[in-house]
């Protein structure tokens, strides 16, 4: 029986993630690096932004963020990350579409699948299913092991928050079931057009 891949997350995913952690202020930014081991931080700063790298670190940087910022913290922090992640040549060009035609959450949320892909290797898979308009429910199937953990999946939140950072719309996505034997997480995304209730 062939072993399965070891889980892998892409450098540049790790970089951004590094950067992002200013977003939580210069004090909070350096006692979680303080938290990180020498090691991983030098892995990280080395790597290529092509490279893959253990998950093993990006898990330690989000058990950091957590321990020192707590969920609000580390769902900023996330958020933050794949914001930065947007910029370069196109973010301007992105921003523009954005405000033109106001897309829903919705829209960026069929984009997940193909950027997780990207992103992770030997780390499962994101389905994506819309419930109703303002309601969609993210699926990760087989993921690592190690990626099961509260403050991943916290930050995970973050992360797919960063639609509503893009859009006229507000709201919030919560993890709402894991099943740790399974290897299977369920995020809720629920919103509305900013500023109605």
């Amino acid at each position: 029986m062939p072993s399965a891949p070891e889980p892998l997350v892409r450098g540049s995913h790790l970089k951004e993630d590094l950067k992002s952690l200013e977003s939580l202020g210069a004090d909070a930014a350096t006692r979680i690096r303080g938290r990180l081991s020498p090691g991983s931080l030098r892995a990280i700063e080395e790597a290529t932004r092509i490279e893959y790298l253990p998950i093993a670190l990006n898990i330690e940087m989000a058990e950091a963020v957590s321990a020192e910022a707590g969920p609000q913290g580390s769902r900023l922090w996330a958020r933050t990350s794949l914001l930065s992640s947007l910029g370069g040549l196109f973010r301007p060009l992105f921003e523009a579409a954005t405000a033109l035609f106001n897309p829903a959450p919705s829209l960026f949320y069929k984009y997940i699948p193909q950027g997780w892909q990207m992103s992770y290797r030997g780390c499962g898979e994101i389905a994506v299913e819309e419930l109703r308009m303002g309601e969609t429910i993210l699926t990760g199937r087989g993921l690592a092991r190690a990626m099961l953990c509260d403050a991943y999946l916290v930050a995970v939140c973050g992360t797919f928050e960063a639609a509503f950072s893009v859009c006229r719309y507000e709201g919030r996505v919560d993890c709402v079931s894991v099943d740790r034997d399974a290897q299977t997480v369920e995020w809720r995304a629920e919103w509305r057009p900013a500023g109605t209730r």
